[in-house]
């Protein structure tokens, strides 16, 4: 047989399993136009979007200057404006934060005076609609003594975009209390309050894991507090436990919300603030220790108790847990089970989504993720060489539905499989569209992890490395189902789920590219 008919059959016997398989129908799809990028040019940030256009921040070539960019809703850009990075007309400054709040852009930037030794925080409005920018405004400030450390900057925003949160990491003593100042302000940066706070837990105790802001300007902390310094563990039971700091009514009064499951290991938690001031916490535990994953938990806490009102927890089945995996990979399990007497759990679970439903119920999802990291040194004619490779795996999706009553009623496993080194994962992960109790993701994968054991038998070896980008529907039920929305190999561009972004509860606006080739897609759902 000649080789064109070889490759014809295979390229037929491909398009048959195309044709068997349900392709997504119920949405369309709207292409924008191919956009002039120069080289090194990428968005870094989606700030949001607005019945007439989108959004975004992008990094220009060499890294030290940005740029705000308006696209219309035909996805074409509008408005662009270089922001000047320069303290002064003088020294670069560092990029922050930019966020996009009623009618303005907010660009957050800092500078280190090393004249003077301190760290500055300064920020510049933009008209969202013309773009035109008002003055550098100064923020905040951090002394500093050394060089090494100068302190940092963080920024929130609470969900109703009416307060803005400034956080200052402050120097402090080895082994003492970490030091943190405090400053709130309104929607037009007008301060609220501000207070510097020194947290009640020393250095070689606590690990804090991040603030936020809620809608009446109230600032809470997550952190993790041991029973001995951080460097020790018990393989046996925890010896930590999750603490919520809430700095209420203008930074005047202050709770402290210890949050565990008693014997077993919180491996990561997540939490929202009700309208009445509870706090809703969710997350998974292990049996085993603090890598893996046996359950999922759900928890209310009273906010003038401090105690928890609702407590639920899903213990997941061995069926559940060894889903997708290889025959070799459940051997495994089964057999270090057998021999150590533990748990088949799961490993390097990341959460990624916690959505509150209007009926008072919530939907957790958790991405498995990890990275590798292989450093080789060589020596040739005296000289040394260290190479470092980095790859990165982006694998299966966990949701977990939790009923208003606080019980979690049901899990759902997405089996996905994203492999890449040395770029940041850039085309992996997913991004989620919620509509009503809908739950879309969408995502990049190959083809050959796509199709079953037997379809893949099938195709040729270019086939099984082709490209697809999957949607995964679950329903309220928890039903899942997978199917294809774009062939990338036909559109010639491969979307970027960490740069797209639900609009609304019918339209998705996906970021394409391929090389030099970026474009806009709006998937519009029936």
């Amino acid at each position: 047989m000649k080789k064109n008919n070889i490759i014809i059959i295979f390229l037929i016997a491909f398009q048959s399993i195309m044709a068997q398989l349900p392709i997504y129908k119920d949405a369309e799809i709207i292409w924008g136009d191919e956009l002039k990028f120069k080289a090194y040019d990428e968005f870094t940030k989606f700030l949001g979007e607005d019945k007439k256009n989108y959004y975004l921040i992008k990094l220009l070539k060499g890294g030290y200057k940005y740029e705000i960019d308006i696209f219309g809703i035909d996805m074409n850009l509008k408005k662009s404006v270089t922001i000047d990075m320069k303290h002064h007309g003088q020294y670069r400054m560092k990029y922050e934060e930019a966020f996009l709040i009623n009618n303005k852009i907010y660009f957050f930037s800092s500078f280190q005076d090393k004249k003077k030794k301190q760290n500055k925080l300064y920020c510049r409005a933009y008209d969202k609609n013309n773009l035109t920018s008002g003055e550098l405004i100064e923020i905040e400030q951090l002394p500093y003594e050394k060089t090494r450390y100068k302190g940092s900057f963080g920024i929130e925003v609470s969900d109703d975009k009416s307060h803005l949160l400034v956080y200052l990491e402050k120097p402090y003593e080895k082994n003492g209390a970490e030091k943190y100042g405090l400053t709130v302000t309104d929607a037009d940066l007008n301060i609220m309050w501000k207070k510097d706070i020194k947290l009640p837990y020393t250095d070689q105790f606590f690990t804090n894991e991040g603030y936020k802001v809620n809608n009446d300007g109230d600032v809470y902390l997550l952190g993790k507090e041991y029973k001995e310094e951080k460097s020790q563990r018990n393989k046996d039971k925890p010896n930590y436990s999750y603490h919520i700091l809430a700095y209420l009514d203008n930074g005047k009064k202050f709770k402290d919300y210890n949050l565990n499951l008693n014997d077993k290991f919180i491996t990561d938690i997540t939490y929202k603030i009700a309208q009445n001031g509870d706090l809703i916490c969710s997350g998974f535990y292990s049996k085993n220790g603090t890598y893996s994953i046996k359950g999922a938990f759900f928890m209310t806490v009273d906010f003038d108790t401090r105690k928890i009102k609702y407590n639920s927890i899903k213990e997941f089945d061995e069926d559940f847990i060894l889903e997708g995996l290889s025959d070799r990979e459940v051997a495994k399990a089964q057999k270090k089970k057998q021999k150590k007497g533990k748990a088949i759990e799961m490993y390097s679970y990341d959460l990624k989504d916690f959505v509150l439903r209007e009926d008072g119920g919530a939907v957790l999802l958790a991405e498995q993720y990890y990275v590798k990291v292989t450093t080789i040194r060589s020596t040739a004619n005296g000289v040394t060489t260290t190479y470092t490779t980095y790859d990165y795996y982006y694998k299966d999706i966990i949701v977990v539905n939790i009923s208003p009553k606080g019980e979690i009623e049901w899990a759902t496993k997405i089996d996905k499989y994203q492999y890449s080194v040395n770029d940041g994962g850039y085309y992996s992960s997913y991004v989620l569209h919620v509509d009503e109790n809908r739950l879309r993701l969408i995502y990049n994968e190959r083809a050959k992890y796509y199709f079953e054991k037997e379809d893949r038998k099938k195709l040729s070896r270019n086939d099984k490395s082709a490209r697809l980008t999957i949607i995964a529907t679950v329903d309220g039920n928890g039903d899942s189902k997978k199917e294809i929305l774009i062939n990338v190999s036909k559109e010639n561009t491969y979307p970027v789920p960490k740069l797209s972004k639900q609009i609304n509860e019918k339209e998705l606006l996906l970021y394409t590219r391929k090389k030099k080739k970026r474009r806009f897609a709006l998937v519009r759902f029936k």
